[in-house]
């Protein structure tokens, strides 16, 4: 029998604008840390919100795993199943390019973590568009591994069908 579905064990981000924004958060925050030291002890809370923003912004990226990828972004997290995803790739975001995953129904799914760098000539940066390329390929692999007739791990009918069964017996 052969093996079941097994994404690439990876994250998907561009991580250079992930690090200069959280660089940038964090320095906003330390400007409320020099009153705090001057003036008064409670201008220090005034960091709090940027560095929880930095945080977020740090951990943003596309997570695959054998039932689909979770998309997280600074405020918000998805989980999509393999099934709902149609292809990844260039959306818009207000009139700039932003990477993410078109679903099946129509909808798109934008993914921060694959924002492309402002470029004067476009078309240098290559990051991004290799991650799409990238997930595209786990995305086939999900998709061949399912039409051979393995369901992936915590999915399938069996699953979901008793889950749903377990809910309405309650």
């Amino acid at each position: 029998m052969a093996e079941p579905y097994e994404p690439a064990r990876r994250v998907y981000r561009r991580d250079a604008h992930r690090y200069v924004l959280s660089l940038l958060y964090l320095a906003g925050g330390a400007l409320f840390l020099i009153p705090a030291v001057v003036v008064h002890p409670a201008w220090a809370l005034g960091c709090v919100p940027f560095v929880v923003l930095a945080y977020l912004t740090f951990r943003i990226g596309i997570f695959p795993s054998a039932d689909g990828v979770t998309v997280r972004n600074v405020l918000r997290s998805r989980r999509l199943a393999w099934e709902e995803i149609q292809r990844f790739d260039l959306g818009d975001w207000g009139g700039f390019s932003i990477g993410g995953a078109y679903l099946a129904d129509g909808r798109f799914v934008r993914a921060f973590a694959l924002n492309p760098p402002f470029e004067f000539k476009p078309g240098v940066s290559t990051t991004v568009p290799r991650l799409l390329e990238e997930l595209n390929v786990e995305l086939e692999r999900a998709r061949a591994a399912t039409s051979t007739g393995r369901p992936q791990q915590g999915s399938g009918p069996a699953v979901r069908g008793s889950t749903q069964q377990l809910r309405l017996d309650r």
